[in-house]
């Protein structure tokens, strides 16, 4: 997503990939910036720069997805074990 909330110099905002668990929203960075129209070109765009912009969001992407799935399947673990005391 990208964060209009908190511009940055020259008309770039941050990217952040949300997670939203419970209603509760966590927002994490990305390292990159894009102007709304980067940000709209992204998914048709055939320009090397943004190709490896979307590459590196995408990468963000699932690294956070993994750390997600790893503390659902922890929390199943911890779940389990106190229900069968």
């Amino acid at each position: 997503m990208l964060d209009t909330g908190h511009p940055r110099d020259g008309g770039r905002f941050s990217v952040r990939v949300r997670v939203t668990y419970r209603r509760n929203r966590k927002y994490y960075p990305t390292g990159k910036a894009l102007t709304p129209e980067e940000w709209d070109a992204l998914p048709t765009t055939r320009s090397r720069a943004l190709l490896d912009v979307r590459a590196d969001i995408e990468n963000s992407y699932s690294i956070v997805l993994a750390a997600a799935k790893a503390i659902a399947i922890l929390a199943i673990s911890l779940w389990r074990h106190l229900m069968s005391d």
